[in-house]
């Protein structure tokens, strides 16, 4: 489990919020997305690839489909994973 950091990535729509995640996964940081989806590093690499064949689609003029509607549900897993995120850090933290 990541000590030293927590990452909260604001915006589903940012082209770049799995690259920050990717960043702070390499740093032992936990990264969380606004919905409340907890990024790993098993999980990374695929997120990447398939943010970067929607990219392709994209130029070669094809449309990619949008984030869904924010929902109380992704509300509440974000709080849920979050705080789960900051108890598992600061017991870390204090075990060294």
């Amino acid at each position: 489990m990541p000590s030293s950091a927590i990452w909260c990535l604001a915006n589903p729509c940012d082209p770049t919020a799995f690259i920050f995640a990717a960043m702070a996964l390499g740093r032992s940081a936990a990264a969380i997305g606004v919905r409340g989806r907890v990024y790993s590093l098993a999980t990374i690499d695929a997120q990447l690839m398939v943010r970067h064949e929607e990219k392709k689609v994209r130029r070669q003029g094809g449309r990619t489909q949008g984030p869904s509607a924010f929902t109380a549900e992704d509300r509440e897993r974000f709080k849920a994973n979050l705080s789960r995120l900051i108890r598992e850090s600061l017991d870390s933290c204090s075990q060294t």
